[in-house]
């Protein structure tokens, strides 16, 4: 666990011994910056109003800390079938060569280990 207690920046170093079945995972890190309140974005696009949408975090790959957004529903279209990626400053719409039909509430996750690590399901 990490807890700030001031406004500044904090490198995370990250990883992960192997076992029988996986390698060990990479040194990795990350910079962390705290500010001294809450900062509103405004992107350029980013998804429509929803309710009960499936989100998740990547974890794996060159989009480590994104933020994955499926689905949900909305006042005029119903159960909305959209993905959406957010990596801290550009919300980027995707257009999978398959997906879901349109839900809300679903559940989503990132595999973390194996060879499909980094796959969202």
């Amino acid at each position: 666990m990490v807890s700030f207690t001031a406004a500044g920046t904090c490198l995370l170093d990250a990883n992960q011994a192997g076992n029988l079945n996986y390698s060990a995972a990479p040194q990795v890190q990350q910079p962390v910056t705290v500010i001294a309140g809450w900062m509103q974005l405004r992107p350029a696009t980013s998804p429509s109003a929803r309710a009960d949408a499936s989100i998740t975090t990547l974890t794996a790959g060159p989009d480590t800390g994104d933020v994955m957004l499926f689905g949900g529903s909305d006042d005029r279209s119903g159960y909305l079938a959209d993905t959406w990626v957010f990596n801290g400053s550009t919300w980027t719409q995707l257009s999978p060569s398959t997906s879901p039909p349109g839900r809300l509430g679903a559940s989503m996750a990132t595999l973390t280990a194996g060879p499909d690590a980094g796959d969202v399901v």
